[in-house]
């Protein structure tokens, strides 16, 4: 739905928007039983935690109902968290291409070549896929 326009863009902004649920641009392929115990302010409080913080998702443009309902499921219950373990080891690689990214333009100054700038967070991300996979 729409819950990604009052996304949290500036961390230091005072939070003057308000989600008003009738408001919402609400699919009509809710699972209003999951619901319908919820009030509606509960009910926003969640969805302001989960969609309006600092990671925001992009999943609406799937075609397959089902995959949608997957990725909303696993994203709403929140159950994937990090220990501090898994932190140090995400910090180590973004530290670790950063470093390489600053060696390269010193060594190389004036070469064309391709950057990582901004995609850094892929690195930590592919090391995690190959990690867990290995599990399977």
């Amino acid at each position: 739905t729409e819950l990604f326009l009052k996304y949290k863009v500036d961390p230091n902004a005072k939070d003057n928007q308000d989600l008003n649920p009738l408001s919402l641009n609400v699919s009509k392929e809710i699972d209003y039983h999951k619901y319908s115990n919820l009030s509606p302010t509960h009910d926003v409080g969640i969805y302001r935690d989960v969609y309006c913080k600092n990671i925001g998702f992009e999943f609406m443009h799937i075609s397959s109902y089902e995959e949608r309902m997957w990725l909303q499921e696993k994203i709403e219950n929140q159950t994937y968290t990090l220990n501090s373990q898994d932190k140090k080891e995400i910090l180590r690689h973004l530290i670790e291409s950063e470093t390489f990214e600053q060696f390269l333009h010193m060594k190389f100054p004036g070469y064309k070549r391709f950057s990582i700038e901004g995609g850094e967070s892929a690195i930590v991300a592919i090391e995690r896929i190959i990690n867990d996979s290995v599990a399977f």
